[in-house]
C-alpha cells in the first residue's frame, strides 16, 4: 500500500493547488510513488487528469535536473577524487535508463559528473519523461477509472506485467557506459602514476 507522508496529506487538503504542490513535493521523495498517487487521484475524480499528470511530470523532470546539477556542482569539491571517464553515453542509453529500475539516478549523476551538455541532457530527459509518465499514468488511470468493478487481482495484472518487464530488462541490459567506466577504473593510474591492469586486480 502506498504511504504518503503526513505533511503531504496536509498540503493536499488545500484544494486543487494543494494537490498539485503535494504531488510535486512527493516526487522529490518517491518519484514512482508520486506517479501512482497522481493517477489514482485523477481516477477517483479528486483532480482533473491533465492537472495531475502535469504536476507529476513537472516534479519528476525538475527532480532529474536536480540530480544532474548537484552531481555537476559536487564534481570539483570532492577532494582528491577525479572523474576522468571519457566514455560517451549515447542518447539511446540515456533514454532507456529512465525505464530501468536503479539506473536512472546513477545515469543522471554520471551525466552531471562528466559535464554532459545541459541542452543534450535536457532534451533526452524531457522526452523520456513524457513517454514514462504518460504511459504509466494512462495505465493506472485506465485501470482505476474503467475497470472499477473488476476484482483487485485483475487490476493488478497490467501493473505487475510492467514491473516484471522492467526488472527483467534491468537484469539483462547493462549500458555500455557502466562497463566502460569499470574498464577505465581498472586502467586508471595508481598513486605512483603507474596504470592498473587486469592482472594487478587479481593479485
Amino acid at each position: 500500500m502506498l504511504t504518503v507522508p503526513p505533511f503531504i496529506h496536509d498540503i493536499m487538503s488545500h484544494g486543487t493547488l494543494g494537490v498539485v504542490v503535494g504531488i510535486i513535493l512527493f516526487c522529490y521523495i518517491l518519484e514512482d510513488g508520486a506517479l501512482i498517487l497522481s493517477a489514482s487521484l485523477a481516477a477517483t475524480g479528486v483532480v482533473p487528469p491533465i492537472v495531475a499528470w502535469a504536476a507529476v511530470f513537472f516534479g519528476i523532470c525538475t527532480g532529474d535536473f536536480g540530480i544532474y546539477v548537484i552531481a555537476r556542482i559536487l564534481r570539483r569539491p570532492m577532494g582528491p577524487v577525479e572523474f576522468k571517464t571519457t566514455t560517451a553515453l549515447s542518447n539511446r542509453e540515456l533514454f532507456l535508463c529512465r525505464f530501468v529500475p536503479g539506473l536512472r539516478t546513477v545515469a543522471y549523476a554520471w551525466c552531471g559528473m562528466n559535464r554532459m551538455p545541459l541542452w543534450r541532457f535536457g532534451q533526452v530527459v524531457f522526452w523520456s519523461g513524457i513517454v514514462w509518465t504518460a504511459g504509466v499514468f494512462t495505465l493506472i488511470y485506465g485501470v482505476g477509472a474503467q475497470l472499477e468493478n473488476l476484482p483487485v487481482y485483475w487490476k493488478l495484472i497490467p501493473v505487475l506485467l510492467v514491473i516484471g518487464l522492467m526488472l527483467w530488462w534491468r537484469r539483462h541490459w547493462r549500458p555500455s557506459f557502466l562497463d566502460k567506466s569499470d574498464d577505465s577504473s581498472n586502467n586508471s593510474p595508481d598513486a605512483d602514476g603507474n596504470p592498473h591492469t587486469a592482472s594487478d586486480a587479481t593479485r
